[in-house]
């Protein structure tokens, strides 16, 4: 989760500088942030306090078309 929310969090700085004119570079670099995100796994573990990992794709698909958007400076 914490490398998702990095990766909002740059990218949102960047489009703040960016969309103000503020200096900035114009790109973001980020490695696989949602690499971490896979499909529904049941908890095999001996402690049964763990819960199970419930995250769907829509994580991943909403991500890429956020970064499709990312405005781009020609």
């Amino acid at each position: 989760m914490r490398s998702v929310l990095h990766s909002a969090f740059t990218t949102s700085l960047a489009r703040f500088c960016i969309e103000r004119d503020l200096p900035h570079l114009g790109f973001v670099v980020l490695d696989s942030p949602v690499v971490t995100y896979r499909q529904q796994v049941k908890n095999t573990s001996a402690d049964p306090d763990l819960p199970d990992v419930r995250i769907t794709s829509t994580v991943v698909d909403r991500f890429y078309e956020d970064m499709l958007a990312f405005p781009a400076r020609l």
